[in-house]
């Protein structure tokens, strides 16, 4: 049996879990840009292989999104394709960030495409005129 109460211990471990709270000074926001990872740099080619690729994996996904290997393998794959690409490594991960990112944009156009008193054109975007200025009523 231990000498220490057990209502000492715990006024311990709060003291130290407090101390751990405590700011380390004020942050530089010019150091943050330093440290932060290079991104990748995507070319329409780039993005249009790795969807490509991705949705003839499709098949082998379960949650509507490829499997964490697909990913991988579109990352192989642009190496070998794109071995002079710019920016950071493409790696499965980067894949898998770049997909989320074109599936949240594919669903916005959709959105917009369906939605009453809004048009969607590949080359225009979307066409908010005034012509529509109710919609904004």
């Amino acid at each position: 049996m231990s000498s220490e109460s057990d209502a000492s211990k715990n006024s311990r471990n709060s003291q130290v879990s407090i101390h751990s709270l405590h700011s380390q000074g004020t942050v530089d926001p010019t150091t943050l840009k330093k440290s932060r990872k290079p991104s990748a740099k995507w070319t329409l080619d780039e993005e249009t292989a790795s969807i490509d690729f991705l949705l003839s994996q499709f098949s082998a996904s379960g949650d509507g999104n490829p499997r964490k290997a697909a990913f991988n393998e579109a990352a192989t794959l642009l190496k070998k394709k794109f071995p002079k690409a710019l920016g950071a490594e493409k790696t499965g991960d980067v894949c898998r960030s770049k997909w989320m990112v074109l599936k949240a944009a594919y669903h916005a156009v959709v959105d917009i495409e369906n939605t009453s008193g809004f048009t969607w054109s590949d080359d225009q975007g979307v066409g908010v005129t005034l012509k529509h200025n109710d919609v904004w009523e």
